[in-house]
């Protein structure tokens, strides 16, 4: 793998791509190169305006797919920022192509990814680093809340237009803890429902959060698969794990729920939560609806 650089940030491809045409875009201040997706993105500002800009086809060092599959879906992307618009979603200013790329320019949003894995090593290199999600585990209830409150809104919000969240986890939120702000991003692989689940254990997505049929081949992923990644993500960011329950996780390879001793609120809220991701469709709510109304009726509870 080789090391390039532009206006002084390095960043790592396969292959040399000429990206010297960002130059007329504006300044870059900062770069985001480890990616599965193979696109590469650069935040970047011009006249005062922020704005990253994502792109595909350069095939980046930890690309899961080619070039051309890379471009293909973010492409496809664009259509779904649009039909899924939503106020915790960030936006598209402009799609073009480039070359052999295609670019696509997002609105920027301040803060930091709550699941921010290109930097794990310098935590465990640096005691003294606290990561986004220790500094989110944190805050006062009523902020993680909101956050849960606008993930069950934005699927419920996809859901009703005819699509179910694939990829979808703590990686696509951005928070910013000076303004309490947050926005969704990385949609690119959402889906129309119901589909069939054709890539078995490799479906895409995080295995310590995935529903059960989003493991199983020839399983059908529908709005009840939205309802167990809201409730899992959900569970995830209202408690603590430590070092040790984490590593289980991983190991088992799939979601496993939070034990109450470790989970940050109270029962109504860990009750909803727990039938929102049982590992049986039957024993889930149905809709996102269903589980929006449970989650706001339980968060009543403990006013």
């Amino acid at each position: 793998m080789a090391e390039y650089r532009i206006q002084g940030f390095s960043y790592h491809l396969k292959k040399d791509t000429d990206l010297s045409w960002l130059n007329a875009f504006g300044k870059i201040f900062s770069v985001f190169d480890q990616t599965g997706s193979g696109c590469i993105g650069f935040g970047m500002e011009k006249d005062g305006h922020r704005f990253f800009m994502k792109i595909a086809g350069a095939d980046t060092e930890e690309a899961e797919l080619t070039p051309a599959q890379s471009i293909s879906l973010l492409e496809a992307a664009v259509e779904k920022y649009e039909a899924l618009a939503h106020p915790c979603l960030i936006g598209i200013e402009d799609a073009f192509l480039k070359n052999e790329l295609f670019a696509v320019m997002f609105e920027w949003a301040e803060g930091s990814c709550l699941f921010d894995h290109w930097n794990f090593e310098l935590y465990n290199n640096d005691p003294s680093l606290i990561s986004p999600r220790t500094r989110f585990e944190q805050l006062p209830s009523e902020k993680k809340l909101a956050v849960c409150r606008g993930i069950i809104s934005f699927l419920k919000n996809c859901t009703q237009k005819g699509y179910v969240p694939v990829d979808f986890y703590d990686s696509s939120i951005i928070y910013d803890f000076e303004t309490d702000q947050f926005r969704f991003c990385d949609i690119d692989l959402f889906e129309k429902y119901p589909i069939v689940n054709q890539a078995g254990e490799s479906w895409w997505g995080t295995k310590r959060l995935k529903a059960p049929e989003e493991h199983i081949a020839g399983s059908v992923i529908d709005e009840q698969t939205a309802v167990f990644n809201a409730s899992a993500l959900s569970m995830d960011l209202l408690s603590h794990y430590d070092k040790t329950k984490m590593k289980k996780r991983y190991a088992k390879g799939y979601f496993i729920p939070v034990p109450e001793e470790l989970f940050l609120l109270s029962e109504p809220v860990r009750s909803v939560l727990l039938k929102g991701c049982s590992y049986q469709k039957a024993e889930r709510y149905r809709t996102m609806q269903e589980l929006e109304d449970a989650f706001l009726a339980s968060i009543l509870k403990i006013a």
